[in-house]
């Protein structure tokens, strides 16, 4: 007999080619599916659209999203913004009467949303926060997203203790599944606005002028954008100390900041340390506790000397020149791991060499003098690469800085105190400029002997303000 459903069939066929025939295509089941679905997110999604057709910010976002219908009875949104790469994250809440943000630590962040990313019904009470500084009030709905520049939380919350309904659940869902463009798009202007913001402040404080055309004229350089530009300097600016001032601000608020962070952990390990050596026995523990202590003090005193080394001011201090060349050492650690590196005092001493001067200058020109000869060493194929600073005070101060690298090629020689002047592929050409300029502040200079193998730099200096 004719199978009426499939016209090509024949009435010998086997049964099961008539039903493989009229097997639905693989995907098509979960393709309606999909498509239900949108369907009936659709009036979510058009009501979302018509209350975020003017927003520009966050806090604006989060007010809208209480005026929706779904979320009529929340009375407070809590919304966390991560922007990637960044160590901490920002907590918006909007209630119906009130809003406020606040900086969050990423550790925090971070623990809530995997929290959040592994629930299966997204609801939340106060065991849920337990470990937590949110300060979120009673039961909340939350949920999580990772769009292309920021990491997001949403939380929804009536500030009460009860049960979310399943109407609530099922509202919270479908505002949740349609809103992640809306939030990339308004994160991503509220990131853009920053960037421009930040460029604009840059370029209010920049020591030069820079001149802008949309035509080529004599020496104006071309951007991708097809603009040109020209630098226009001011008389009278050393650009190379001006870099120099803000390098140094910059690393002394980041050693403040890092003392200021490990001297708790320090003084509790110290304590620590010593209450263990009080009460051990065994002299072997003791003595173990005893080098645990020691090493806490140092590594307190080595935190202490290098805040004290890089503070803005430029007072004159009677400095150890032998420690300061050590902790130039210390600080040129990563660039000179493999280098072995000497301190010489020659000259009429008594063995102790101290110098007035303004030690932040000072270990800034021996930092670039010995991270430009450590990258020369690293670079080449020196078999045992050397860096020997050798202090002279019979006649003028002087110290000289001498690897036994490659040298500095002639044709480099000439330009190579010039700010910008570079060889490397990612340098600055700041370092030998600035120390440049810092030697002049010290009364002194630097220059170049070339007589020799390897680079050999000498600081000579007054040699008044010394004393040994």
């Amino acid at each position: 007999m004719e199978d009426l459903r499939n016209p090509h069939a024949q009435a010998n066929e086997p049964s099961f080619l008539s039903k493989t025939f009229h097997k639905r295509p693989q995907g098509y089941l979960r393709f309606r599916k999909e498509r239900i679905k949108r369907s009936n997110l659709l009036p979510t999604f058009s009501s979302i659209k018509e209350n975020m057709r003017n927003v520009k910010s966050v806090g604006e976002f989060c007010s809208k999203l209480l005026e929706l219908d779904e979320f009529n009875s929340f009375r407070t949104v809590h919304l966390f913004t991560h922007e990637k790469g960044q160590s901490f994250a920002l907590k918006h809440e909007v209630s119906t009467t009130a809003a406020y943000h606040k900086n969050f630590h990423i550790n925090e962040f971070n623990t809530l949303f995997q929290r959040i990313k592994k629930s299966r019904n997204r609801t939340f009470g106060q065991d849920g926060l337990k470990g937590f500084s949110f300060d979120i009030l009673g039961t909340f709905l939350a949920r999580e997203f990772s769009l292309e520049t920021h990491n997001v939380i949403l939380i929804a919350s009536r500030n009460d203790f009860l049960s979310q309904t399943d109407e609530e659940k099922k509202s919270f869902q479908k505002v949740t599944n349609v809103i992640p463009p809306f939030l990339d798009s308004i994160l991503k202007t509220e990131l853009e606005v920053k960037q421009h913001s930040n460029i604009r402040l840059v370029l209010e404080h920049l020591p030069f002028k820079i001149n802008t055309s949309n035509a080529p004229l004599p020496e104006f350089k071309q951007l991708p954008s097809n603009t040109f530009f020209k630098i226009e300097e001011e008389e009278g600016i050393d650009k190379a100390d001006v870099f120099h001032q803000e390098r140094i601000a910059l690393l002394g608020e980041l050693l403040n900041t890092l003392r200021h962070e490990l001297s708790n952990p320090l003084f509790g390990l110290q304590l620590s340390a010593e209450l263990l050596h009080m009460e051990l026995e065994n002299e072997d523990n003791k003595e173990f506790m005893h080098e645990i202590s020691s090493s806490i003090k140092r590594s307190q005193n080595i935190i202490g000397n290098f805040t004290e080394l890089y503070t803005s001011n430029e007072q004159i201090k009677a400095k150890d020149l032998e420690k300061l060349v050590n902790e130039v050492f210390t600080l040129t650690k990563s660039e000179s791991r493999q280098v072995k590196k000497n301190f010489k005092l020659e000259g009429e001493h008594n063995g102790d060499c101290v110098i007035m001067a303004n030690s932040v200058w000072l270990a800034q020109i021996l930092f670039n003098l010995v991270v430009n000869s450590a990258q020369a060493l690293n670079s080449s194929a020196v078999e045992s690469p050397e860096i020997n600073v050798v202090v002279r005070l019979d006649g003028p101060g002087e110290i000289h800085v001498r690897d036994n690298g490659p040298g500095i090629p002639e044709n480099v020689r000439k330009s190579m105190f010039k700010p910008f002047f570079t060889t490397k592929n990612k340098g600055t050409g700041l370092g030998l400029a600035i120390s440049q300029s810092l030697a002049k502040k010290l009364g002194g200079s630097i220059v170049y002997n070339e007589k020799g193998q390897g680079a050999h730099f000498i600081l000579k200096f007054n040699n008044e303000n010394t004393s040994s």
